[in-house]
């Protein structure tokens, strides 16, 4: 119940007329005045039942919700590496695993892993999207047409419960995984064709400059896709639950 609400219709009406009534008892004679007196306490005893009772449950709906965050956080997690490694896949970087097997329990390390991933290997090796050949093309827009609808599952199932920083994220995610696919989804023979295996157009003109254009775009997308999955990443520490690792039993 909100609070303006139950303070307009239970708590401002109740307190009113406790008050009348305790006026109202200085004016009457007994025993009008101690059945006026008993009346005005049950009210305000009432009042004071009332927000204890509301407080509980309130506090019983927070424990409750706390662990609905945790898996929300979960899933937004697995938008975001599911994302970034779509992209190192069609780069064609590989990773070493840590030897300390404990960062794969603790996803606050796994998270700065991804963040370090991003920013120190996939950004400055980028452009190299503009090198991937027809059958990266299809993996890669089959994976984007994952990410966009991890994004919208994610957003019908939870948005009016998320942070709206964290919405924009996802919808930002969405938006840049979608123009991707459309780039795919426009010029699904020709991207991948090495230029010097371009035809020319109906009009005699070479397609190469036209498709440096299109994977200068490409490569802009893929780049600011990678910036917002690496923001999220980091909102997700501030935003959700924090989730406890795994513990081992000895």
């Amino acid at each position: 119940m909100k609070k303006h609400f139950m303070f307009a219709v239970l708590v401002l009406p109740l307190t009113l007329v406790a008050a009348v009534l305790m006026v109202a008892s200085f004016c009457v004679p007994d025993p009008w005045r101690s059945l006026f007196v008993n009346l005005a306490a049950g009210l305000v005893g009432s009042i004071i039942t009332v927000f204890y009772i509301e407080k509980i449950i309130r506090r019983n709906e927070q424990h409750e919700w706390t662990k609905v965050m945790r898996h929300i956080g979960r899933q937004v997690n697995i938008l975001a590496n599911g994302t970034t490694s779509s992209v190192r896949s069609a780069l064609r970087i590989k990773v070493s695993f840590p030897r300390d097997l404990e960062v794969f329990d603790d996803p606050r390390r796994m998270r700065a892993m991804m963040i370090e991933l991003i920013e120190d290997r996939l950004l400055p090796r980028i452009s190299g999207l503009s090198q991937m050949n027809q059958d990266d093309w299809r993996t890669f827009a089959n994976n984007m047409i994952g990410s966009v609808k991890d994004a919208e599952r994610i957003l019908t199932l939870f948005s009016r419960s998320l942070d709206p920083t964290i919405v924009g994220l996802i919808l930002d995610i969405h938006e840049r995984a979608l123009a991707l696919l459309s780039h795919y989804q426009t010029w699904p023979d020709m991207l991948g064709v090495p230029f010097a295996q371009m035809k020319p157009n109906n009009r005699g003109e070479s397609m190469v400059p036209f498709f440096e254009a299109v994977y200068k775009h490409v490569v802009q997308d893929a780049e600011q896709l990678l910036k917002i999955c690496g923001n999220l990443l980091r909102e997700i520490d501030t935003r959700f639950p924090a989730t406890q690792p795994v513990s081992k039993k000895s």
